[in-house]
């Protein structure tokens, strides 16, 4: 496998004949560079054409075991697609929680300043002014149960995200490894390092509320929300994941196939232990 590695695109299209491993590094060279387009929003041509890629693969039919080599890594670019794709939806479910979390903390923290101010009002106005002010007593009263049903899971759903960026990178960088394809497909693995400023606002934002409200909630402020973690601090249920291939090829895609489900297992199983831990 070290030595697939240590071949680059021109080494291979150099070649008059290609094995199925030769292929499949094409292939996988083909989808990071697709997948990296697509983020950066460039346009990178690669040193080979889909039609001499096909030319090579074709070559491939004669030669069954070949062939077959070349399917384990069609696998895995199918795998890698799924991932990517997997990426964007959580990337999207972090973002949207955190913007739906943000701006009600922030505006809970400036509650006391506003109350503040409501204190010149007669006493009736106040009272009425006062009760649709989103300050922690408010939050937690009955009057606010629709804003707390929406605020309560976004924690977890934001939790839900961070861990399946920790546990899917840790499982593509084991089955790059294996196969010596991590010097160029790592960088198709999702940087976690863009939501660490979100997190530390929203944490730090929570806790000017907590600060507001003192002893006055009981600590049930953090029955909707519990401070984040930073990103590396998710996934550690994939911490002992190994990834060998098997000398059969039908059996690593099927193995390799198999990963999907096995990342959504460690997600589902590291988001119980955390609650339970809570």
């Amino acid at each position: 496998m070290d030595e697939r590695s240590t071949k680059t695109v021109g080494e291979i299209m150099r070649q008059r004949t290609w094995s199925g491993s030769d292929a499949g590094l094409l292939y996988l060279h083909s989808a990071a560079n697709d997948i990296t387009d697509s983020l950066s929003g460039t346009r990178t041509r690669l040193p080979f054409t889909q039609k001499s890629f096909e030319r090579i693969v074709k070559s491939l039919v004669e030669r069954p075991a070949e062939y077959q080599t070349f399917c384990v890594y069609a696998e895995i670019r199918n795998l890698v697609m799924d991932v990517a794709k997997e990426d964007q939806t959580f990337k999207q479910q972090f973002y949207h929680f955190l913007y739906a979390l943000l701006p009600r903390f922030q505006e809970m923290a400036r509650a006391e300043k506003l109350s503040r101010l409501l204190a010149r009002l007669p006493e009736a106005e106040r009272a009425e002014a006062e009760a649709t002010v989103l300050s922690p007593e408010n939050l937690l009263s009955d009057g606010f149960q629709k804003v707390r049903a929406e605020m309560a899971p976004a924690g977890e759903c934001m939790e839900e995200a961070l861990t399946y960026f920790g546990i899917s990178n840790a499982v593509m960088k084991k089955v790059f490894e294996a196969f010596g394809t991590d010097s160029f497909m790592n960088q198709v693995l999702f940087d976690t390092e863009e939501f660490r400023a979100s997190i530390e606002e929203l944490n730090r934002a929570f806790g000017e509320v907590e600060e507001a409200a003192g002893g006055r909630t009981g600590g049930r402020l953090r029955r909707i929300y519990t401070p984040l973690g930073s990103p590396e601090s998710y996934g550690r249920e994939a911490e002992g994941f190994e990834f060998k291939p098997d000398a059969d090829a039908g059996t690593t895609i099927q193995m390799i196939s198999g990963l999907k489900a096995e990342m959504t297992r460690m997600c589902a199983e590291e988001a119980r232990k955390r609650r339970r831990s809570r």
